[in-house]
């Protein structure tokens, strides 16, 4: 994939999908090592949730000064019109990360309290988070960040491309400019 200056390209952490990709199919035999009635149906049922959690961890989001673009199976593209939740929230524990930026095209959903993985069980396109590191994080050698992206990366990124984050502190950005 071509890098350009102008976009940022945040790819989703390949542990987290293979870890949960295993977890699925360790409760799939669990299922099928002890077929007891009530026991098979809760372990399929969580090799099923385990699987769902698998499929939105394996995605690639890509911002640019137009908007974003979901690469999954398929490729789904945002304005920044269009995306009417554009939020910085803090979190104890969203995947060992302080704060995270969610997207959603849906104004009701702000993320305060409840973690975006839950919106995400869901439905995947609910809200997109883009968890943010909490010391700096250089970038891939194509450009792309993996897991987390560097705060003041995507600060500058975002104020270069007009984009208005609201955030925690009574709507103050969180960092600091």
């Amino acid at each position: 994939m071509e890098q350009r200056e102008d976009v940022l390209v945040v790819k989703s952490n390949k542990e987290n999908f293979i870890s949960s990709g295993i977890a699925a199919v360790l409760f799939a035999l669990m299922g099928i090592i002890f077929p007891d009635g009530r026991m098979c149906i809760f372990w399929f049922t969580m090799a099923l949730v385990v699987l769902r959690s698998c499929v939105v961890s394996n995605q690639m989001l890509i911002l640019s000064k137009d908007g974003m673009t979901v690469k999954r199976k398929k490729i789904t593209k945002y304005s920044w019109d269009e995306l009417k939740l554009k939020r910085v929230n803090s979190y104890n524990r969203y995947h060992h990360f302080k704060k995270a930026v969610l997207l959603s095209k849906y104004k009701c959903i702000q993320g305060q309290g409840i973690s975006p993985g839950i919106y995400q069980f869901i439905n995947p396109y609910l809200v997109f988070a883009i968890p943010i590191g909490k010391e700096p994080i250089k970038p891939e050698i194509d450009g792309s960040f993996v897991g987390q992206v560097d705060e003041n990366v995507l600060a500058e990124k975002m104020r270069e491309w007009h984009v208005e984050l609201s955030g925690d502190n009574l709507g103050k950005l969180p960092w600091n400019e």
